[in-house]
């Protein structure tokens, strides 16, 4: 796709949210992007599924509530870029920069996120189900709720470690991490007696 044809497409995507009659939204499906300029750009709602966004310059671009379904957005740059609500399930975000975006209420199930930059990224309400966090300085800073706070709670709790401290740490924790055990419905809870 040519640099004039994705102009069109986001002028006439543009026209459709401002309901224009000339308008259409933007099909970008399985199309191929890679390290396109889309700074800034305004895809809300737009449909990216499967789409090659590898090294694409995203940054500031408004992707709210897009299909960006099993897209590739590898090593992509989504540096205050507004997720909210997008659909990004099995979505490879490997090496991309997601520092200070919105991801509030975004599908992240089964997102590759390794080596992803997650720093001051706001993940409230999002569903991390089957993804994982980073646990380099790229992972400091993310804003959680606190259902997501019980999931993480829950996995550490569920760590072995021979040190005294950290399972009198642990068995502390117990009574919030059972919080995501009672929402996710699906695995053991903690003894809470433990916790005492």
């Amino acid at each position: 796709m040519t640099q004039s044809e994705l102009l069109e497409i986001l002028e006439r995507h543009r026209k459709w949210l401002a309901k224009e009659s000339d308008g259409r939204p933007a099909d970008l499906h399985g199309a191929d992007l890679r390290g396109a300029d889309l700074l800034g750009a305004d895809l809300s709602e737009a449909n990216l599924n499967g789409a090659d966004l590898r090294y694409t310059n995203l940054r500031g671009a408004d992707l709210s509530e897009a299909n960006l379904n099993e897209a590739d957005l590898h090593g992509a740059d989504l540096c205050y870029t507004n997720l909210s609500e997008a659909d990004l399930h099995e979505v490879n975000l490997r090496g991309a920069d997601l520092s200070e975006a919105n991801l509030h209420g975004a599908n992240l199930t089964g997102a590759d996120l390794r080596y992803t930059d997650l720093r001051g990224a706001d993940l409230r309400g999002a569903d991390l189900y089957k993804c994982c966090l980073p646990l380099w300085c790229g992972g400091t800073r993310i804003k959680l709720d606190r259902m997501q706070m019980a999931q993480l709670i829950y996995q550490f709790c569920s760590m072995e470690c021979d040190d005294s401290e950290m399972l009198t740490l642990q068995k502390s924790l117990y009574v919030f991490a059972n919080e995501f055990a009672e929402w996710y419905g699906n695995i053991k809870k903690f003894p809470e007696t433990a916790a005492q």
